[in-house]
């Protein structure tokens, strides 16, 4: 009976040290996705993929206490890699907005209106990029404002002054 209680017990936790092994296996694959995603550019596509992965790590069962440790501190700094170059790059997105914003407040405060620049100043509108979801509302609405302010002080025709109102509300940020 004995013989037959150990021989149970040792292929019992034979069967799960080697369900570890596998999980061990498929968190280093994860791990190797999330080291090749950590600097890439593409933060829109890479955060999703990022995310699916974590969702993925917590779904997949323990991993060999020896390891257990490691593998989970080098996923982890490759997430934070990744978020940290997102959030630092959306930081100076945003300033880039907020400095073109500034440009137009001061030039329609001085009521010197350089219509090349404030075109220009359109033009990076558009091509600046992604601008996180918690300050789109409130970038979009200075930039709409100070355009607005631009208009009443520029010295152009109201077709001109409908097509620049019209551009900074439905041009995207």
């Amino acid at each position: 009976a004995f013989k037959s209680f150990f021989m149970k017990k040792s292929q019992f936790f034979k069967k799960i040290e080697d369900e570890r092994r596998e999980n061990l296996k498929l968190k280093q694959e994860l791990l190797e996705k999330a080291e090749n995603l950590k600097d890439s550019d593409d933060f829109r596509n890479a955060a999703e993929e990022l995310k699916q992965l974590q969702k993925q790590w917590k779904d997949i069962g323990p991993v060999p206490e020896k390891y257990r440790n490691e593998v989970f501190n080098k996923f982890k700094k490759a997430c934070d890699h990744f978020f940290n170059r997102r959030r630092e790059k959306s930081d100076v997105i945003e300033k880039e907005y907020e400095e073109l914003c500034d440009e137009l407040e001061k030039m329609s405060q001085d009521k010197s209106v350089d219509m090349q620049r404030v075109r220009a100043i359109e033009e990076a509108w558009s091509g600046i990029g992604f601008v996180p979801k918690n300050s789109l509302r409130a970038i979009q609405k200075r930039y709409t404002d100070a355009i607005e302010k631009i208009t009443g002080v520029a010295e152009i025709s109201e077709n001109e002054k409908h097509k620049l109102r019209f551009m900074a509300q439905f041009n995207p940020t």
